[in-house]
Parts: structure tokens; C-alpha cells; sequence
């Protein structure tokens, strides 16, 4: 026997690289990942006002969440597959998002019409002015009363008295892109009152919860039913839904459609339904992009870009092109100026004034950097789903402001990507990837 006949033996290997997660220390993690998720997200909806620090590190923990998850060994394929598990799940999901959809039923149902918040206010005269005036809402007084921009950084007053900020005229017109007229329009037509956008708001939520069965259906509904708990285990749905009427819920109804027609090879669909999310407000929707863009190859990309623009282009261009000072001025300067002097729901305020331009960069910065590492690992809509929703966290965190309403922006595609990172495989192909099995049949060809 020469020194090659003779078998090998392997070296030992310390504990330190040796250890791996077992089948219950993966369900522990994942199950203590989501009652952080479930209450963090609970104390952010209930502690606004005065909470900035607190509301920028819980943030932050569930962007670690949101994206880490994916980061850590998959679960058992037989995990929330049986039919037990599965029926629990959706009877809890049935309770809870039933409980919170009564709410909102109740509300409808009053004598007298709900009360509205100032964004609700403000959409439904942006839809006065356009259908009933016949006036442009960018370029007359659209806003609630309560939003005086004057004191406001790079607001100025001219010697006649008018409002300029950046030094352009600025009328308090519709502070948000078109996409929300359009939208609200029919329930506003249908109703006539406040009860339509509180209907609008309603159909958001059944719709959302059916594009979570609809896109992790078949053998995936105890995820599904796990999804719609996330989305729905959360006490402010009568106040910022219902009360409020926050318009953002809608932005996330459109991005979680357009993930779920990715995952059914529908790019130029899914372009489309981006760019109506796109179409009604500037953000979250570039976030959920990125990632998208790298799970699709080259042509299906090109497709998504052109249904996403084409969308997007053809709200946004009329009103800019007709009048580009007010519509600017009413939406983009609006909020550099409005945002600019921060307020106590972030972090950002209550650090040292010395301290609040690095803690603003190098938030930005990590949230850049953060964004593209992690879109680049994307291969499916879900893992883009979850890297979306946590980068837009965590640029909230490092915001000036943190309202609620821009949680709601991304939370359904959100809840579904944290639920599907329990099962990466089955139904969750790359689209566009190359398998082992691709290569094979061309070696063959």
C-alpha cells in the first residue's frame, strides 16, 4: 500500500465550527422573532408622540427582523404545513382581522358621519377641487387647516403676504402625488361623505389579506393565516384607520399586488401596480424596487421598468407639466420644508444638535448601504418583500419624522415576506434563476 492507497481520516473539527442549529432551536428563534415583531410593532402604533428614541431603536429592531430572518437556517419543509397547525392559524387570523374589520364596519354604520383626520380631510378636497371644481388641487388650497407652513425652515413671506418655500410660490395645495385622487374618487363618488373613504380603507384590508392567501395559497396557507395575524394583531386599526382614515394604506395593497404578480411571471403587471404605488406617493415604493430588480433577469427587468414608468409617467407628467411650480411646490418642497425642523416621534430630535447631521448621514448611509447588499441576495418576491419593508424601516428610523402612516406603506408586503421566510423553497423559485436542472437539459441539447 503507497502513501495514496491509505485511507484518510478526518481531522477533528472544534465545537466552535462544528455547531449547527437543530430543528427546535430554528422554531425557538423564529417564534421569539415573531412576538418581538408582533409587540415592538404594538408599542410603536401606541407611542407616538414624545416616544422618538424608543420608536427609532424598535424600528430598527424590526428591520434586523425583517431582514435577518432570511439570514437564519431555514425550517423543517413540514413546518405550519399540517392541517392542524394550518387550521389554527386561520381561525386566529379569522378572529383577529374579523374583530378589527367590525371596528371599522361600526364606523360606517354610525348615524352621523365619522370624523376625519387632516390627510383624510386634505384628499378628499384635492378630489373637490379636480372632479367637482374643475380646478387644478395642486395649485389651489387643498391642505387641512391645521397645517400652517409658515415657521416652517425655508418658508419665507414676500412683501405682498404670499407663501414661499425655496423661494417659489407655495398655496397649500395637495400635498401628496395623484394616485391618491384617483383612487379615493370612487368611494368619495359612491358615498358623498366621510363613510367613503372609511369603505375604501375596509376593502384595503379584506383585499390585503386576500393577496396573502392568494400568493402563499396551495400548501402555504398556515403562512397565509400567520401573514394576515401579523398584519392584523395590532390595537390602532379604529384610530389611524377608521378615524384618521390614513390614505397609506393603499401604497402597500399596490406593492404587495405587484410582488405577487412577480411571483407569477407577470413583470409588466407588476411594473404596473408598482408604478400606482408609485403614482401616489414618492415612498416606500423605490424601496420594494431594488430588490425586485435583482430577482428578475434581464428581459422580465426591463419589463417591470417599463410598466413601473409607463404608470407612474402618466399620473405624475399632466399635473407637473400643466403647472411644475405649484405641483413641485405642493409636494416635494412641501416636505423638504415641512420635515426639515424634525418633530418629537424620532429619534433624531432628541439627539445633541451637534450630533443630529451625523446621526442623519450615517443612518442614510447604513440604510444605502444596507439596501443594496441585501437586494442584491435577493432570488425571490419574498426575500425582496422582507428586504423592502426592513430598508424602509430602518430609513425611518434615521428620519426626522416617524408617523405611523408610513409603517402602513409597506406593512402587508412586510408581514408576508417575514412569513414566508420559513419556507424558501417549495414555490419559491428565482424567476429568471438558472437551476442545476436548467444546465443540465442545455449540456444535453
Amino acid at each position: 500500500m503507497n502513501a495514496y492507497d491509505r485511507p484518510t481520516v478526518p481531522k477533528p473539527t472544534s465545537p466552535a465550527t462544528s455547531w449547527r442549529l437543530g430543528t427546535g432551536d430554528r422554531t425557538a428563534l423564529y417564534a421569539i422573532a415573531v412576538v418581538v415583531w408582533i409587540v415592538a410593532l404594538d408599542f410603536v402604533f401606541t407611542h407616538t408622540w414624545g416616544w422618538g428614541v424608543e420608536t427609532s431603536a424598535l424600528l430598527l429592531v424590526l428591520a434586523a427582523i425583517s431582514i435577518g430572518i432570511w439570514e437564519l437556517p431555514e425550517l423543517p419543509r413540514r413546518a405550519f404545513r399540517g392541517r392542524t397547525t394550518a387550521a389554527v392559524l386561520c381561525t386566529l387570523a379569522i378572529v383577529i382581522s374579523g374583530y378589527q374589520l367590525r371596528t371599522g364596519v361600526r364606523s360606517v354604520l354610525r348615524s352621523n358621519p365619522p370624523g376625519l383626520g387632516d390627510m383624510a380631510v386634505t384628499v378628499r378636497n384635492a378630489i373637490r377641487r379636480l372632479f367637482d371644481e374643475r380646478t387644478n388641487p395642486y395649485a389651489t388650497r387643498t391642505v387641512d387647516g391645521c397645517r400652517d407652513i409658515r415657521g416652517r425652515p425655508h418658508a419665507t413671506i414676500d412683501a405682498s403676504g404670499q407663501v414661499r418655500l425655496f423661494g417659489v410660490r407655495y398655496d397649500y395645495g395637495f400635498p401628496y402625488f395623484p394616485g391618491y385622487i384617483f383612487t379615493y374618487w370612487p368611494f368619495e363618488w359612491l358615498f358623498h361623505d366621510a363613510r367613503g373613504l372609511v369603505v375604501a380603507n375596509l376593502f384595503w384590508i379584506v383585499l390585503s389579506i386576500f393577496g396573502m392567501f392568494l400568493w402563499l395559497g396551495e400548501r402555504r396557507t398556515g403562512l397565509a393565516g400567520l401573514a394576515a395575524i401579523l398584519f392584523s394583531a395590532n390595537p390602532t386599526y379604529q384610530r389611524e384607520l377608521y378615524d384618521y382614515v390614513v390614505p397609506d394604506l393603499v401604497l402597500g395593497v399596490y406593492l404587495l399586488a405587484a410582488l405577487v404578480l412577480v411571483e407569477r411571471r407577470r413583470p409588466f403587471a407588476a411594473g404596473v401596480a408598482m408604478g400606482l404605488s408609485q403614482a401616489s406617493k414618492l415612498l416606500p415604493a423605490p424601496f420594494f424596487l431594488l430588490p425586485l430588480l435583482f430577482v428578475l433577469d434581464g428581459p422580465r427587468r426591463r419589463w417591470l421598468l417599463a410598466g413601473y414608468a409607463t404608470v407612474a409617467l402618466a399620473f405624475l407628467l399632466p399635473f407637473a407639466a400643466v403647472d411644475p411650480a405649484h405641483f413641485f411646490s405642493a409636494t416635494i418642497l412641501f416636505y423638504l420644508s415641512n420635515h426639515a425642523g424634525g418633530d418629537n416621534t424620532a429619534g433624531w430630535f432628541f439627539a445633541p444638535n451637534r450630533f443630529q447631521p451625523w446621526f442623519l448621514g450615517l443612518g442614510y448611509l447604513a440604510t444605502a448601504a444596507v439596501w443594496l447588499f441585501f437586494s442584491r441576495r435577493c432570488r425571490t418576491a419574498t426575500h425582496a418583500a422582507s428586504v423592502g419593508f426592513g430598508t424602509w424601516l430602518m430609513f425611518m428610523a434615521f428620519s426626522k419624522m416617524i408617523h405611523l402612516n408610513y409603517i402602513w406603506g409597506g406593512l402587508a408586503p412586510g408581514c408576508v415576506g417575514l412569513a414566508a421566510a420559513t419556507w424558501r423553497r417549495d414555490g419559491f423559485r428565482s424567476i429568471g434563476a438558472v437551476t442545476r436542472q436548467d444546465l443540465a437539459a442545455a449540456q444535453i441539447r
